[in-house]
């Protein structure tokens, strides 16, 4: 044990320590801070003090805590993380909750974003899908709302890029019951959000930039108020057409505020967003790989990646589901990612055919029904869910074992957020990707990818060249030199899903594409 903690055990155990009138000890390098968290000078250890009186003093080498998950922080000042949620001072009902709930060590990002969130610092938290964000913006939004003495509102503006990701995070918001919420998206008319509005005079306001910012031009709510800001899934925001109203929204906001980013990629067009609207902020990475710096990988999901034909996916597909989807109790959760709304459709057909309980999920399908599948997906009466990208982000299943990549994705970052659909929560999860000779485009990164998390890379994907697949077609002008190369099965490249924040049908409409007919659930 070093000199210097042995110099601050015995510092602990003095009896000055209960009479020091300031709440405040100076030893050597360490500030100790009684009214919330310590404050570590040399960053060599963390002691701080338990919320909770009954709970021993916690000392943490930070650096190592760091190395040891994944921690990367770059910035200036940046705070020292935190191992449990005993460490900070909460609002008595809101730490009860806490403990009610069951929340106690933090997840990496929790533990290194919290402090510095804290801190009233602009920061972007860059993790895989699955490792706690949303509590790392949640928690201290609570916080902000509990302990004003103001009483103007809404003061926390979550802005996100779906309706399904608002929702789950007003689950989240609604667990701990101390404050109101209400989400904001297409789909519903202006005069029942209006009149939510007026009668909930929420706290918190959890929107899609577009519905939000025809709402503020329409003169519906103020954002004078607001000075805590957080910007989830921004890639996804800027990919799904938001870019504008995004910028609106922002340009419209007080400028003294705090504005937060959480994602699980961080590309060029997300790190242009961070320099233009954050101010002097932290940006923290966990368990980044280190070729692809816009990526973050969960590497507790074992990736499989088969080199196919187009011609042959549909039978592999189902050589796949007969070995590995049904189970002893019926059929592992499952999902299969595919680039568009009609292939979601044939596929489901096709499932059904084969006795598998298969449900498609896209941006046509109306709010209701959306709303429906997802609930009956985590429930596992709905098993099998064949989706586009808009699953991909932001929607938190538990239990998914396996997922599917069908049709490779246009971009890299997208794989990312597929495969992390799975292992989950520290769980472990399959992720079976088709790749064929359409895809060559982003073989060299998958590569990179595989190599890094230690996956077994199979020797017909280091071979496999634009040759390689029979049925290329050399004098297609859209597929010679397109390098996206999410090549879309069946020809069917005009049909790709993008979720648009406004409902694109007020039936439900029925996955056989054969039939047009509307069904009741």
């Amino acid at each position: 044990m070093s000199v210097q903690l042995r110099h601050y055990f015995r510092l602990l155990s003095s009896t000055t320590m209960k009479s020091c009138r300031s709440n405040k000890l100076l030893a050597n390098n360490f500030i100790i801070d009684f009214n919330g968290f310590y404050r570590n000078m040399s960053t060599v250890a963390e002691v701080v003090r338990p919320t909770d009186p009954n709970l021993p003093v916690e000392i943490m080498d930070v650096e190592e805590y760091r190395r040891m998950n994944g921690i990367e922080c770059f910035g200036n000042s940046v705070a020292d993380p935190i191992k449990t949620f005993d460490t900070y001072r909460w609002h008595p009902n809101l730490y009860r909750r806490i403990k009610e709930i069951g929340y106690q060590t933090t997840t990496p990002i929790q533990a290194q974003s919290l402090p510095i969130v804290f801190d009233k610092r602009d920061i972007v938290g860059i993790a895989s899908s699955g490792s706690g964000k949303t509590l790392s913006f949640v928690l201290p939004a609570l916080m902000r709302c509990m302990t004003s003495k103001q009483d103007l509102w809404p003061r926390c503006l979550i802005l996100t890029p779906s309706r399904e990701l608002t929702h789950q995070i007003e689950k989240v918001i609604k667990s701990f019951r101390f404050v109101r919420s209400i989400c904001l998206y297409g789909g519903v008319s202006y005069e029942v959000q209006e009149m939510l509005l007026n009668k909930a005079n929420p706290h918190i306001v959890i929107s899609t930039p577009s519905r939000l910012e025809t709402i503020f031009q329409k003169g519906i709510t103020k954002l004078d108020n607001v000075d805590y800001v957080v910007v989830d899934e921004a890639d996804l925001m800027l990919k799904s057409g938001q870019q504008s109203s995004f910028a609106h929204i922002m340009n419209n906001l007080p400028k003294k505020r705090q504005t937060l980013m959480f994602s699980a990629t961080w590309p060029p067009s997300v790190q242009k967003l961070a320099e233009q609207y954050l101010d002097n902020y932290i940006r923290v990475n966990v368990s980044q790989t280190q070729s692809l710096s816009s990526l973050t990988v969960n590497k507790n999901i074992e990736q499989i990646v088969k080199v196919v034909k187009e011609s042959e996916k549909e039978d592999k597909l189902l050589e796949v589901m007969n070995e590995l989807v049904p189970s002893v109790t019926g059929f592992i959760k499952t999902i299969i990612f595919v680039r568009s709304k009609r292939t979601a459709n044939r596929l489901v057909k096709f499932l059904k055919k084969e006795s598998f309980p298969a449900r498609a999920f896209h941006s046509s399908k109306h709010q209701e029904e959306r709303d429906y599948i997802i609930r009956e997906f985590r429930k596992g009466v709905i098993p099998i869910l064949v989706a586009t990208d808009v699953a991909s982000r932001g929607l938190d299943f538990i239990n998914v074992k396996f997922v599917i990549n069908y049709d490779f994705p246009s971009q890299m970052e997208d794989y990312i957020h597929r495969i992390g659909r799975t292992g989950r929560y520290k769980e472990t999860g399959k992720a079976l990707t088709f790749f064929t000779a359409k895809n060559i485009y982003h073989k060299s990164n998958l590569i990179e990818l595989l190599k890094e998390t230690k996956q077994t890379i199979d020797k017909n994907l280091i071979d496999l060249t634009e040759e390689s697949e029979d049925n290329i077609i050399k004098d297609d002008n859209n597929n010679n030199n397109d390098k996206d190369s999410g090549y879309e099965s069946s020809g069917e490249g005009n049909d790709l899903d993008n979720d648009e924040d406004e409902s694109s049908s007020s039936e439900w409409t029925s996955d056989d594409e054969s039939t047009n007919k509307t069904k009741k659930l």
